[in-house]
C-alpha cells in the first residue's frame, strides 16, 4: 500500500518537487521542547491550529512544514549555509 503526502495531494507533485528543492527558509525564532512539540501535535491534529500561540503558529509555519516538506522530518538535518573560501 503506497503512503499519500497529505500536502502532496494538497498540493499537487509539481509543487512538491519544487518545494522539496526549495532551500530551508531563515528562522530563528521560538522552539518549542518535547512536551510542546506533543501539544501542537494534538491541536493540529484535531484542528485547532487557531489556538495555538502566535510564536507557534509562526513555528509551525516557518519551521516545522518547511523541514517536513524538504526532509519528511524534524528537525532538519545540518546543511552547510555556505560553501568555505580556501
Amino acid at each position: 500500500m503506497e503512503t499519500i503526502n497529505p500536502l502532496e495531494a494538497m498540493v499537487g507533485i509539481r509543487a512538491m518537487e519544487i518545494l522539496q528543492r526549495a532551500p530551508m527558509p531563515v528562522y530563528e525564532g521560538y522552539e518549542p521542547d518535547e512536551l510542546a512539540m506533543m501539544r501542537i501535535k494534538r491541536r493540529v491534529e484535531e484542528g485547532r491550529f487557531a489556538d495555538l500561540s502566535d510564536a507557534e503558529q509562526q513555528w509551525v509555519c516557518g519551521r516545522l512544514i518547511p523541514s517536513l516538506t524538504r526532509y519528511g522530518c524534524y528537525p532538519p538535518p545540518a546543511v552547510p549555509t555556505a560553501p568555505e573560501e580556501v
